[in-house]
């Protein structure tokens, strides 16, 4: 599996934060997502939460568009921050 991102573009700020940065894109998945796992609830002491769900309740590792792109992705910057930088 191989994730890739498409597009990135990093638009500096102007006026009194003369150096912010916003940073966008949009990571796509080439390939197939591994399978999701099954999660057991036969095995949970409170039947409430199984007996919810008349199908198999999975994970949702990867949450896949049609078009490919992945929904809930965290991007970590590991290097090339500078000190004084915030992230929201």
């Amino acid at each position: 599996m191989k994730i890739q991102i498409l597009t990135a573009v990093l638009a500096v700020g102007s006026g009194s934060l003369a150096s912010a940065a916003e940073l966008t894109g949009r990571v796509v998945l080439q390939g197939t997502p591994p399978a999701e796992i099954t999660i057991d609830m036969a095995s949970s002491p409170d039947k409430t939460c199984g007996a919810a769900h008349s199908q198999p309740v999975t994970t949702r590792h990867y949450v896949v568009g049609k078009d490919g792109g992945l929904a809930n992705v965290l991007v970590y910057i590991k290097s090339g921050a500078g000190p004084g930088w915030v992230f929201v």
